[in-house]
């Protein structure tokens, strides 16, 4: 389904398509190499630069979400990639010193197709769904590039540049060149070495990816404990999940949430109990933990656990740990 439409000039010929939490202010990717020329974009995995056919010129651009991908009979280069979505402030459609666009995407995973082919004279059709400037549109009669009768189309008159650009939802998309350009219909040409690079974001950009996946599975861990019609069951297979999680960010965070969680000590004793126990788990973790224990009516056993973990941590200083606001005297109570 085409959601948008739009002119733009553009100068140096790149198009940037990215999510913005792949960017911060004043760090825009610039530092292409001959690689990334010869393969026709430059990337990170949420981050995109596609280099046009032309340097500078009119394109016109259509994005597609949801729909099967129907490049043109006279396609000049069609590039597939990857494209990771970790915010949640959209999609960004950039034609260098030009006119972007905002767009909703969801978080995740998808194929992006860039479709390029020549434009030589714009019509009402393109127009559907445009969303350029009136006043911007007054001078397109002079876009159009004049064929005289009987001559061949030439590419090097720099017509306007027709870009589609699909987005569906995918995993494992392997980036390659779907429609290669040639020296015969292209001012650059493409020349790729496969496998095609896509690169590490900057230190500082990756951990933001880090954290928005962080944030994704509290969220739903959140949605889950405050839904109202929870399943008890799955509700509890969630918070063991998060508490075994690899990332210790989760584990703690999961600790803290069970607290609030209101459930019985029994039903939550085998998911709280081998925190403690794990000699490998992190001791601020463990401290979580043990605050944690503090908010439920405790067996017999358990309060042992308790006082000899309580005991432990003590004597290494680890005798801390946060508490959520609303229950933070709560454990005083308990004459634990």
């Amino acid at each position: 389904m085409k959601i948008l439409s739009y002119f733009s000039f553009v100068d140096y010929g790149t198009v940037y398509v990215f999510d913005p939490a792949y960017y911060v202010e004043g760090e825009r990717p610039c530092d292409f190499q001959d690689i990334h020329m010869e393969q026709g974009f430059f990337a990170w995995p949420g981050m995109f630069v596609f280099f046009l056919l032309t340097s500078e010129s009119v394109i016109h651009i259509d994005v597609y979400l949801d729909g099967p991908v129907q490049l043109s009979n006279d396609t000049i280069r069609a590039i597939q990639v990857p494209f990771k979505v970790i915010g949640d402030e959209g999609i960004v459609v950039e034609p260098l010193m030009g006119e972007s666009r905002f767009f909703a995407l969801p978080k995740g995973d998808y194929a992006l197709v860039f479709e390029q082919r020549y434009m030589y004279k714009w019509t009402e059709a393109d127009m559907a769904l445009d969303s350029t400037d009136p006043e911007w549109l007054e001078d397109r009669g002079t876009w159009d590039v004049e064929i005289p009768a009987g001559q061949p189309v030439d590419f090097r008159l720099c017509p306007m540049i027709m870009g589609r650009i699909w987005l569906n939802p995918a995993t494992n998309v392997e980036a390659k060149i779907l429609v290669q350009d040639t020296a015969a219909n292209s001012n650059f040409p493409l020349n790729p070495v496969y496998p095609l690079v896509i690169d590490e974001p900057p230190a500082h950009i990756s951990r933001q990816d880090e954290v928005a996946e962080q944030q994704n599975a509290l969220d739903a861990l959140k949605l889950l404990l405050h839904s109202q019609d929870k399943n008890k069951g799955v509700l509890l297979k969630a918070f063991a999940d998060a508490i075994n999680d690899a990332d210790p960010y989760i584990r703690e965070q999961a600790v803290l949430m069970l607290i609030l969680a209101k459930f019985a000590f029994a039903e939550v004793r085998d998911i709280l109990l081998p925190v403690l126990q794990n000699p490998n788990e992190e001791l601020t973790i463990k401290a979580t933990a043990l605050n944690a224990f503090e908010f439920f009516p405790l067996e017999e056993q358990a309060i042992q656990i308790y006082q000899e973990y309580k005991e432990i941590l003590y004597q290494v200083g680890w005798h801390q740990a946060i508490v959520p606001d609303g229950v933070r005297n709560i454990s005083a109570r308990r004459g634990l």
